[in-house]
């Protein structure tokens, strides 16, 4: 019996190949979908999850509460682990943490070779990194040896591409071209489902002997420093976080109102998830971004089913004399049933066969796609599992309907051709629903592609408040401030070089110093934090910044403590001075340096569009220039970028060359924003596929419905255009009333989203204009087609039985 049911299912297949091949193709795009989402959320969800004492590693973070709003920190300051170690013993373990950062490194290769790069994920880390977390080290000395300054472990991955075979323990790196590093193991290179994805493990004192005292003491500064805690077995963890607040209260004595702010231990499970700490060394997936990978698989998904459901009931008015005839024949209703559930489960099958492939070819895509982030998605027996699960689930929840429909058909009303649209065929008005329901979806997404696309547009535009027009910048080695003025005075003679500037960072950087400050000899103001940069008398002048009162720097400073500063009007407002006036002359302490207000310039973004105005603080300190930005007459060319290389191996002929256009290091802090938009427009061109198949399934249900009518019309003199007016004016209303439901939603979740930029576009009605347009245009051609074919049919094929 089995076998005839799959027999029968093939001849179905072989009959009614257009159908057959829109359902297999319309199911394998939402099982593809489903496949790869469920990949995303599986990898999203690993982070960190192998480790053995997982379930007792915290981060300790902070949470501050000021100003109506709870800031919330990973990061802190540097005393903050030695701190813990000394005065709270009911932790077992803590591990200190500088990076993942990224870091010059030089080194002699197997062959002989002298290589200088730029590496990423440079962890420094302390003893008790490898008795907490379970990274194995293959080979060389315990974990103990980062007890001491200059040691380094590199991954095998690490070892590998740079020695071969040859065993490197022992040898050197040099950081930074300053320090001798002695690698002292190998360790397996850690997997990418990680929030510490290092390439190499320096020595935690080796980065404190590379900073200032006053830095490494200072409470009220923070710099890529982070601390994990293993708490002991069934721990009181609200107990353990008490105690924190106990311990900071010791030494963090500038904050004077300590009950605002809270010591927290965070599960090694949430850190991954939890999008409230932004200030982390690696990327953050929010959880709501979870919960929306899923909301739209789904949705695919289901729309794909609805497709399923309209062609095969379209269908099934094609196949009733089928069912008559075997029905008189004696065959029963439940065998009936249980042939087309098999046609339908063959029909899942195939198309979950091509979904494994294109699910692969989606991963594979994404993979490439990205760039600062690093999935490693692939199939593996988990996902197999779940495939056969999934396909069982949708060909019973998408085949029980046609296969009830059919199964139920009358013999005499299906061999005399009485089957209608009320009598075994399913009500028109669920058709229209589910219609309806396919195209809310797909202008759902269309209006979301469109504002996403503005929105990101308009941050490509947006003034920051400063000119980055034609800038690129030349890192330089640690001192390297040293020879700066020679080395701008050579590039200043290049043709085609506008102007040159001396920093340590351009004005809207990855690489970020802030500190707190408050008016000098008035009371500590908590939560002030200023962004500090560091220039020559040109940097104002050379991006474009006004000055709007006051003086430029001039290049030199009162003391090794004391500077003439300049700062922007946001910080006037955070310290309660209304005027220019009442700002120029006064002192501002930040901690380890003191600065005389001596101008104010103009607000300009320090950091991406999607954070508000900060603080900032321009300063004189050429001890701190390790960059030059230039100014070109135009566009870099690769004649004009070797000539800069060029003359910067004039200075350094063995150092690595680091060359940037500045106007694509800002695009690159729009990484994840582009991955959304590309999500969603992927996610449209989908449900319009998809949108388009079900409708083109509902008019060829009604077509077939219809036939008779349209036969008698035509005998009667009725034109192809005035058959076409009766399709067009019943899809127009179903197109109208989808936009309608999908306008509203589409508002309230792009405004959910646009909430996270400081600066935003305005959702004006022109975007969902141009959304309903490009719906409609499509969804007429898809009816236009269909019914242009009814419309030209010989009445004699569907009045011939009357």
């Amino acid at each position: 019996m089995l076998k005839n049911y799959f027999v029968i299912a093939l001849r179905s297949f072989r009959k009614n190949k257009a159908y057959s091949l829109l359902n297999v193709l319309g199911l394998a795009i939402g099982l593809a979908c489903c496949l790869f989402v469920f990949t995303i959320i599986r990898y999203e969800n690993s982070f960190d999850n192998w480790h053995t004492k997982k379930d007792r590693i915290y981060r300790v973070v902070s949470h501050y509460h000021g100003d109506n709003r709870i800031y919330y920190s990973g990061i802190l300051p540097y005393p903050t682990g030695d701190a813990i170690l000394r005065d709270l013993p009911d932790f077992e373990k803590i591990v200190q943490f500088h990076g993942p950062d990224d870091e010059k490194i030089s080194l002699i290769d197997a062959s002989g070779n002298f290589q200088v790069f730029r590496q990423s994920g440079i962890l420094y880390t302390d003893e008790h990194f490898f008795e907490v977390m379970d990274f194995e080290i293959l080979k060389g000395a315990p974990g103990s040896a980062l007890k001491d300054p200059y040691k380094v472990y590199l991954t095998q991955e690490m070892a590998t591409k740079y020695y071969g075979d040859e065993d490197p323990i022992g040898k050197m790196v040099k950081l930074n071209n300053d320090k001798d590093l002695e690698v002292v193991g190998i360790v397996q290179t850690p997997p990418k489902n990680t929030n510490l994805p290092f390439k190499m493990i320096i020595s935690l004192p080796t980065m404190r002997l590379r900073m200032p005292d006053a830095f490494r003491d200072n409470w009220g500064m923070t710099w890529a420093y982070s601390c994990y805690a293993l708490a002991p077995e069934n721990a009181d963890i609200p107990s353990l976080e008490s105690k924190l607040d106990v311990a900071m209260d010791a030494y963090d004595k500038d904050l004077e109102d300590r009950e605002k702010s809270k010591m927290k231990l965070q599960p090694l499970s949430e850190i991954h998830n939890d999008e409230r700490y932004g200030d982390g060394q690696n990327y953050v997936t929010p959880s709501l971004m979870i919960w929306a990978f899923i909301l739209l698989g789904a949705l695919i998904l289901g729309t794909a089913c609805l497709n399923f459901i309209n062609l095969s009931t379209a269908q099934a008015i094609r196949r009733a004399k089928e069912v008559g005839v075997r029905k008189v024949l004696g065959s029963l209703k439940s065998q009936l049933f249980w042939q087309f559930m098999i046609e339908i489960l063959v029909i899942v099958l195939v198309a979950m066969v091509i979904a494994l492939t294109l699910g692969q070819i989606l991963i594979s895509k994404f993979n490439t796609f990205l760039t600062e982030i690093e999935y490693d998605l692939s199939y593996g027996s988990d996902i197999l599992w779940f495939a056969i699960l999934l396909a069982v689930i949708v060909a019973f929840f998408a085949g029980l309907y046609p296969a009830l429909i059919l199964s139920g058909y009358k013999p005499v009303d299906a061999l005399n051709h009485k089957i209608n649209i009320r009598k075994g065929s399913g009500n028109i008005n669920l058709r229209r629903i589910l219609v309806i329901t396919q195209f809310a979806f797909t202008n759902l997404m269309l209006i979301c592609t469109v504002i996403i696309a503005a929105q990101m547009d308009f941050m490509k535009s947006k003034d920051l408040g400063f000119n980055f027009d034609r800038v690129v910048t030349i890192d330089f080695p640690d001192g390297a401030y040293l020879k700066m003025d020679a080395i701008a005075g050579e590039y200043r003679s290049k043709s085609y070089v506008e102007d040159v500037s001396k920093s340590r960072t351009t004005p809207l950087s990855g690489s970020n110093w802030n500190n707190s400050y408050f008016i000098k000899g008035e009371e500590y103001i908590d939560g002030n934090n200023a962004n500090i940069k560091h220039g020559d008398k040109n940097y104002l002048d050379f991006y474009d910044i006004e000055l709007l009162s006051g003086r430029n720097i001039a290049e030199q400073h009162i003391n090794d403590s004391t500077y003439d500063i300049i700062v922007n009007e946001k910080l006037l407002a955070t310290l309660g001075w209304k005027t220019h006036e009442e700002a120029l002359g006064q002192w501002i302490d930040m901690g380890y340096i003191e600065g005389k207000v001596i101008g104010v310039m103009e607000d300009y973004n320090v950091r991406p569009l999607q954070y508000a105005l900060k603080p900032a603080i321009f300063m004189y300190k050429s001890d701190e220039f390790n960059q030059l930005a230039m100014r070109l007459k135009s566009e870099p060319s690769p004649d004009v970028v070797a000539d800069i290389e060029a003359t910067f191996r004039q200075f350094y002929p063995s150092d690595l060359f680091e060359f940037e256009v500045l106007r694509d290091e800002i695009q690159d802090h729009y990484v994840l924003e582009n991955m959304l938009h590309q999500i969603i427009k992927f996610v449209s061109i989908l449900s319009i596929l998809l949108g388009t198949m079900g409708l083109y399934g509902l008019v060829s249900f009604m077509t077939n419905k219809n036939a008779k009518d349209i036969g008698v019309r035509k005998v009667f003199g009725a034109s192809v255009s005035s058959i076409l007016g009766i399709f067009g004016r019943e899809y127009t209303k179903l197109m109208l009333i989808a936009f309608v439901v999908a306008a509203p939603l589409a508002y309230w979740l792009m405004g959910l989203w646009m909430d996270e930029f400081a600066y935003r576009i305005d959702i004006s009605y022109g975007y969902f204009v141009i959304a309903f347009g490009i719906s409609f245009v499509i969804a007429l051609g898809t009816v236009g087609y269909r019914s242009y074919r009814a419309a030209t049919a010989n009445p004699i094929q569907s009045l011939r039985y009357e």
